[in-house]
């Protein structure tokens, strides 16, 4: 199986200059208004979601893509099959992490925005191989259930739709523009924190040289993006239906208990003393 970290002398990083080219699409990257159907108020109710979001509002704000994206092979002689889940997890974080801090990657939002991103993808974090995009997925959507960020059952079921708007690359060509903007924005605000450096934080600064070697990949497999979208999708569409299942099951719990738990245990028989 193929080593995920790109090797030690793949260490420039990726740098925002002349040699990144501006995404001029003015497409909206990740558009989460209703996620379940209109004729479903029960749905509506459960997920609260009621207001459209999105990460990149307009095509000034789709970060730029890095020109300086070495061949896959320069950086390992046979990848692994199993690297484009890696690049499912690593999307689904960015997604969810993006939301959470509004965009803004100034000061101490970007500090929230690396820290948040790491804690939910473990291909960056904890070197972690997918075998499926489902895990992929399922790890990341555990991973927000586990952490501080999420108060709503909701948020890490629709940061997979996003996930799949962004693999899917929008309605123009070419389809990998979204993702390689994603990743190379990941890579280049790693670049940036003080502590992205070998000795003061290994973990980040490997996290950084996964980057580069994601974009390699996802460079020269754009055919393989619109097929992790059709089971992003998928996976999407599974894990929504299960959740509004639970919460429904839980809120008619709820109401026949007359609260969030259930009732005490009555006495049935009393025993008299003389």
């Amino acid at each position: 199986m193929a080593n995920l970290n790109p090797p030690s002398y793949y260490s420039e990083g990726l740098e925002e200059d002349q040699r990144c080219e501006r995404i001029t699409e003015a497409q909206p990257v990740v558009d989460v208004g209703r996620t379940e159907s209109q004729n479903d108020s029960e749905s509506d109710r459960l997920s609260g979601e009621t207001d459209r979001a999105t990460i990149w509002e307009h095509d000034d704000s789709i970060p730029v893509i890095c020109r300086n994206i070495v061949p896959l092979l320069s950086l390992c002689s046979k990848p692994s099959s199993l690297i484009q889940y890696s690049v499912v997890n690593v999307l689904y974080a960015y997604a969810f992490s993006m939301k959470l801090i509004n965009g803004d990657l100034s000061g101490e939002m970007r500090d929230e925005f690396i820290e948040a991103t790491m804690t939910i993808s473990e291909a960056l974090e904890g070197n972690r191989v997918f075998t499926s995009t489902a895990e992929a997925v399922q790890a990341g959507v555990g991973a927000v259930r586990r952490s501080p960020y999420s108060s709503n059952p909701f948020e890490a079921v629709n940061t997979i739709k996003d996930t799949c708007v962004l693999l899917s690359g929008g309605c123009r060509p070419p389809s990998s523009h979204y993702t390689l903007a994603a990743i190379s924005q990941l890579g280049r605000t790693l670049g940036k924190n003080k502590c992205t450096r070998r000795k003061e934080d290994p973990s980040r600064y490997q996290a950084r040289k996964k980057c580069a070697f994601l974009l390699s990949w996802v460079n020269e497999h754009e055919d393989s993006l619109m097929y992790l979208s059709l089971e992003v999708q998928t996976e999407y569409e599974n894990t929504f239906h299960t959740l509004v299942q639970m919460e429904e099951a839980k809120s008619n719990l709820e109401k026949a208990w007359g609260g969030k738990r259930p009732p005490g245990m009555k006495v049935l028989i009393e025993e008299l003393t003389p």
